[in-house]
């Protein structure tokens, strides 16, 4: 890739982070040139994240390895968009140093079509200038000859026969000396007349190729908005779809990792208790398998297509009796709590710990970010989450179960151990 291409695609990168950035959809661009000026990485689905950047995930998420729900396309739409945004824009430069070159030759037309104008009207009037001496003399001859002068004059002269003879000759010869010239004078003109047609000609093709140029121009310009337009229809695609794909190796979306990164985060800025992502999304598992039970799956915002309603719990198979603590706005049961939510908190427990995990000023049991933001502050309350048996504790005080504190452990183990460099 030469340059210039560097150049364009460097440009239209830019110009969509630009645009974007004044649309209120951060764009965080990966310089694609190293620092010593070589060539850009090839832009491939692989780095697309990187180009597009992380929106309004959690630092880190971007850069997991993703796969399906449209993804790939999105990705590939994103692309191709880029590589027409590079072509155009290495056609924009084309356009522009072809139209400086014509505009350049129509300078020196222009200017030389003055010279050859002066040039044509002086021979103009040199052509005048040689038939009005050619006319003055023949005026002279005849002068010399009219009927009123004595013949022998008009042949011998006043001199005599030779003086005579000579002034004749003298006549001839000067007359046939200034037809030469109005040969020659009238021939230049007609050259330069020549001339003149052919770079008149030159001058509207000149005009024409310059018009064209302009008319090129405008489409580019007109494509080019299209696509920077369209590039950031690409670059939020990529960002909608990747929150639902699939992140390679686990057993969640992109959303779902994303809404436990950012819940550990807050929780290490509030207490600094030390909470991992895979701490918490341990709990996801366990409670609703990360907001697909009851036939519910997760929206690109975390929330469920489905309000996860646990079962009454009225004291009978097993469960803990626990009358309606909330007038049922939560789990519409006026009579009995149920647990609500991806991560299955009970009524007054949410009213007491909820927080926004989102920033979306409300407080949804219902959104997987609001919910895992709450996990994260009820295992973190007055204990470190450090140690196999900080966890042991915090999970023991989620549910009092000792299968539960296990299982949801072993799987917490088994995030950690994906290495996803979060």
């Amino acid at each position: 890739m030469g340059s210039r291409r560097v150049g364009a695609l460097v440009g239209a990168l830019t110009l969509l982070g630009s645009i974007s950035g004044a649309a209120g959809s951060p764009v965080q661009r990966t310089e694609p040139i190293d620092a010593e000026g070589g060539e850009p990485e090839a832009l491939t689905i692989e780095n697309v994240n990187a180009l597009v950047g992380a929106g309004e995930l959690a630092e880190g998420v971007e850069s997991v390895s993703i796969s399906g729900n449209g993804y790939e396309e999105a990705a590939q739409g994103f692309v191709d968009t880029v590589v027409r945004s590079t072509e155009v824009e290495l056609a924009v430069d084309e356009v522009g140093e072809a139209r400086a070159e014509r505009s350049s030759e129509r300078t020196t037309m222009a200017g030389e079509r003055v010279r050859l104008e002066s040039e044509h009207v002086d021979a103009g009037i040199e052509s005048v200038d040689k038939a009005r001496a050619i006319s003055d003399l023949a005026v002279a001859a005849y002068m010399a000859t009219g009927s009123d002068r004595d013949p022998a004059l008009a042949i011998f002269g006043e001199d005599g026969l030779v003086e005579g003879f000579l002034h004749q000759q003298l006549r001839e010869n000067a007359t046939e000396h200034q037809s030469e010239r109005l040969v020659v004078a009238q021939l230049e003109e007609r050259t330069l007349s020549e001339q003149r047609v052919e770079l008149d000609a030159s001058i509207d093709a000149n005009a024409g190729a310059i018009a064209e140029l302009d008319a090129r121009a405008d489409r580019l310009a007109i494509e080019r908005v299209n696509l920077y337009v369209q590039l950031l229809a690409d670059a939020q695609a990529v960002r909608d779809t990747r929150l639902l794909a699939d992140v390679i190796g686990t057993d969640f979306p992109v959303v779902a990792l994303d809404a436990y990164v950012s819940a550990a985060n807050r929780a290490y800025e509030d207490t600094n208790c030390g909470i991992q992502w895979w701490m918490i999304a341990a709990v996801g598992k366990t409670e609703s398998g990360h907001g697909t039970a009851r036939g519910s799956s997760l929206e690109s915002n975390g929330s469920t297509t489905v309000e996860i309603i646990g079962i009454p719990l009225d004291g009978t198979g097993g469960t803990a009796r626990i009358k309606d603590t909330d007038g049922g706005e939560l789990d519409g049961n006026a009579s009995f709590d149920h647990a609500v939510g991806p991560m299955q908190f009970i009524p007054q427990t949410w009213n007491r710990v909820g927080i926004d995990g989102n920033d979306d000023e409300e407080i949804d049991p219902h959104n997987l970010y609001d919910a895992a933001a709450t996990t994260a502050r009820y295992l973190c309350r007055g204990r470190s989450m450090t140690t196999e048996e900080d966890m042991r504790a915090g999970y023991f005080s989620y549910n009092h179960q000792e299968e539960y504190v296990e299982a949801v452990l072993a799987r917490a183990l088994a995030y950690q151990a994906l290495n996803l460099g979060l």
